[in-house]
This record gives structure tokens, sequence and C-alpha cells, in this order.
């Protein structure tokens, strides 16, 4: 069989798929076909359809697959650390354990896709389609729903969020406190007025979050990035701010800080309001 017979071959019967159940292989690929279907994944011309093809356990990472057909594809236990995925159509794929760590999966249909044991750490979900039939671990259905729903003034008190890619995230007001939050990315976030008390932002990237107004009492922030970040009326008292990056944080008369802390040999830089 040539290789444009074995795609061709893939893409006819993929939608088959559906019928018979997707943690089914229908296809029965020998080692050889699954290669080139690997080989072609790998070096994708971003034209050839890979719908249904067996990329499972393959090592695809920071491959650009943006507008890939992937319909049923089985990637299941694959490593798509940090791969392009947006605007894929991965509809019905089998992506269970797999490793989608910092993927860009924005715009990526996954209807009905197979994520259960996938780590979604710093994947941007951001406009990705997810349904009923989705199956994702309920820790990344939230991540899911916070990044494009929005979660102003709701109760994530005591929640796991770490790892989360929480670009540009709309929280103001939102109860986040003993909240895990360690290693997400909170770059631009509104947090405005956020209750952090207690929460655990280690090694969280909060460049230029809006933090006015906000209670972190007793956070963690442990080597954090807040890189002119707003602290503006935040109260940060016995705040962890071992290692933190201040640079250019702003802030102002009415903050409060861990007590002894000097914040502008830290970098921060006070504003007269």
């Amino acid at each position: 069989m040539t290789e444009e017979h074995i795609n061709q071959e893939a893409g006819d019967n993929a939608t088959q798929i559906g019928k018979v159940g997707r943690d089914v292989n229908i296809y029965n690929y020998s080692e050889n076909e699954r290669r080139k279907q690997y080989e072609e994944a790998l070096n994708w011309d971003g034209k050839t359809r890979l719908r249904g093809f067996d990329l499972s356990g393959r090592d695809l990472t920071k491959v650009k697959l943006t507008r890939a057909d992937l319909r049923t594809s089985n990637l299941s236990r694959a490593n798509l650390d940090g791969t392009d995925l947006r605007d894929a159509d991965l509809y019905e794929a089998d992506l269970h354990d797999a490793d989608l760590s910092d993927a860009s999966l924005s715009g990526a249909d996954l209807s009905k896709a197979n994520l259960s044991g996938a780590n979604l750490s710093l994947a941007n979900l951001q406009g990705v389609k997810i349904d009923d039939e989705t199956k994702i671990d309920d820790k990344w259905r939230l991540v899911w729903k916070i990044v494009n729903q929005g979660a102003e003034e709701k109760n994530l008190s005591g929640v796991d969020l770490s790892g989360a890619h929480l670009w540009e995230a709309s929280l103001s007001g939102v109860n986040l406190s003993k909240t895990n939050l360690s290693g997400a990315n909170l770059i631009n976030a509104n947090l405005q007025e956020a209750d952090l008390n207690a929460a655990n932002l280690s090694r969280a990237d909060l460049t230029m979050a809006n933090l006015k107004g906000a209670n972190l009492k007793s956070v963690n922030l442990n080597e954090t990035r807040m890189r002119g970040a707003d602290l503006r009326n935040a109260d940060l008292g016995k705040a962890n701010l071992h290692e933190a990056d201040l640079s250019e944080v702003k802030y102002n008369e009415y903050a409060n800080w861990p007590e002894g802390f000097d914040p502008e040999k830290a970098g921060a830089i006070k504003l007269e309001d």
C-alpha cells in the first residue's frame, strides 16, 4: 500500500470511529504504516489530512500543526509539549494521558475528544470548543470555563488552579483564598479587589497584573514574577515575598507590606495618587 493510499484510507474511514467507539482501533495499522504517519505528522506540510492517524505515544514536541485535521486520531500518551494546535480539528480525538503542557490550543475543536488524564499545564484554552461529551479532568474544565466564560465575583476558594493558563483572565472580586495558583500564567490578569488570602502563587507569573485593592495577606509569592503589576491599595501583610520579582511594580501609600519589607529596595515604584 502506498503512502498516498494509507492517508486516503485513513481519511475515508475515520468517520466510522464514532460508530464503532473511540477506544477501538479499527485501522489495525502495521508498524510500518504507523511510522509513515508519524513522519508525515512530524514534517507536516500544512495541507495533508492527518485524520484517523495513530500517533499514540509519539513525540510531537513543538510541532506546528495549526489548523490540522486530526479528527478521530489517536494521540493518547503523545508528547505535545509546546505543540501549536491552534484551530486544529480534534473532534473525537483520543488524547488521554497526553502531555499538552504549554501547548497552544486556542480555537481548536475538542468536541467529544478524550482528554482524561491529559496534562494541560500552561496550555492555552482560549476559544477552545468542548462539549458535554468531551472527557476532560474537572480541573481543566474549570480552567476552560474561567478563560472563556469569566469568573468575576465567583467563589473559587481552595480550588487547585496550579499551572493554569489564565493570561488576561477576568478575576476581579473573585474569592481565591487558599487557592493553589502555583506556576500559573496570570500575565495581564485582572485581579482587582480579589481575595487571595493565604493563596499559593509561588512561581506564578503576574507580570502586568492588576492587583489594585487585592487582599494578599499571608499569600505565598515565593519566586513569583510580578514585574509591572499594580499593587496600589493592596494588602500584603505577612506575605512571603522571598525572591519575588517586584521590578517596576506600582504601589501607593495605602499599600500594606510585610513588616520590615522595603518595596523600593526590591525595585517597586511608589506613585503619588
